[in-house]
């Protein structure tokens, strides 16, 4: 039992803790792959939303592609930081 509780809050820490990553759209603009499903791709696009809103902020974003745990977004009016 001693093991279990350590193992269950490591996985977690690790369905959660997933940093946005710079890249391009389908459209070859600059934008975030924000991936948002945990460690098993659980489907849950919620998350990536909500990183998306933190990420741009107020100046908005477009959805350029979705996966099963995955965005690509691209910030208007913005590049992302290299």
């Amino acid at each position: 039992m001693k093991i279990i509780i350590p193992f269950a809050c490591l996985l977690q820490l690790v369905a959660c803790a997933s940093a946005p990553t710079p890249t391009y759209s389908s459209s070859g603009a600059p934008g975030y792959r924000v991936s948002c499903g945990g460690f098993f791709g659980d489907g849950d696009l919620g998350g990536c939303y909500s990183q998306a809103g933190d990420l741009c902020k107020d100046q908005g974003y477009k959805v350029t592609q979705t996966g099963v745990s995955s965005l690509i977004i691209e910030c208007k009016g913005a590049a992302p930081p290299q």
